[in-house]
């Protein structure tokens, strides 16, 4: 009973030691895309309205995409997508914003690339995107009701060497 004893407190003692040695972890968040306003209410037809596509803790990012499809009887995009800024804090950036696929109405694709050697970090607005309303909906205007799909692919990366 005794070496059992001994042999299990030899035991504890060396993890006990080792214990300070493992490395301290924080539990990270990745990056959130979301749209902002999260709700809007439309109160008459013809109305337009702005949505952002916001990003928030995010390191070094580099690059992105959005895909955004839209119902073209409820909405129609008016003008083109915006930049919204973000990127740009790092340095030089290339913005654009294209239609999804040849002839597409209700969808749009958004890029962004910076050219800088450091890529941005934080929150912020991607980009802006001007609506107009064209039929009646009976409900608040969110990323659901909206027939919105946001997708990102964003590319973090060190800088090169």
């Amino acid at each position: 009973m005794r070496k059992k004893t001994i042999c299990l407190l030899i035991i504890t003692l060396i993890a006990l030691s080792i214990f300070p040695l493992v490395p301290n972890t924080k539990a990270l968040t990745g990056p959130t895309v979301a749209l902002a306003p999260a709700t809007y209410q439309v109160s008459q037809l013809q109305q337009t309205f702005t949505l952002s596509v916001t990003i928030s803790n995010v390191q070094s990012l580099w690059s992105w995409t959005v895909e955004i499809a839209w119902d073209p009887t409820v909405l129609s995009l008016v003008g083109t997508p915006q930049t919204g800024g973000f990127l740009e804090q790092a340095g030089t950036a290339q913005f654009l914003a294209t239609p999804a696929y040849k002839g597409a109405t209700g969808a749009e694709t958004i890029n962004d690339v910076s050219y800088s050697t450091t890529g941005a970090s934080g929150s912020g607005v991607l980009a802006t995107i001007k609506f107009q309303v064209n039929a009646e909906h009976q409900r608040p205007f969110n990323s659901a009701t909206l027939h919105l799909k946001v997708q990102i692919r964003a590319t973090q990366a060190t800088a090169p060497q």
